[in-house]
């Protein structure tokens, strides 16, 4: 995938997974006698980190473990406690593929982050 492939999954993951919500509204913020326009937080996908840092811009799910790890939580909490389905992740050819019960036709990937998220998309697109 090329970097503009993998930053619309990255948003659509954000979106659909995480229910971040952007928003196009110009903030503004007074300082003494002037004023600031500003990013709100809640409005353009603002997060803090595990060290409690803010970072504004989009979690790069598609590459960053930490972050996977997080879609895969959500995709564990997908399935019901009686269900007998699984997440099962194994390697093809060398490259990591993430699948399940459900859905058996996982897509290989170049990263274990990757396929990640493209078995969380085919998860969450049903």
């Amino acid at each position: 995938m090329n970097e503009k492939e993998l930053h619309e999954l990255d948003a659509w993951i954000d979106g659909h997974i995480f229910g971040v919500k952007k928003c196009h509204h110009i903030h503004t913020k007074r300082l003494k006698n002037s004023f600031l326009k500003v990013q709100c937080l809640d409005c353009h996908g603002a997060f803090r980190d595990e060290g409690g840092t803010v970072n504004n811009g989009l979690r790069r799910y598609t590459t960053d473990p930490a972050a996977a790890m997080m879609v895969l939580k959500k995709c564990l909490a997908r399935f019901d406690n009686e269900s007998d389905d699984a997440i099962m992740i194994a390697l093809v050819n060398g490259k990591p593929i993430v699948c399940s019960n459900e859905i058996q036709q996982g897509r290989e990937a170049e990263t274990l982050p990757l396929a990640i998220c493209l078995f969380a998309k085919q998860l969450f697109s049903k």
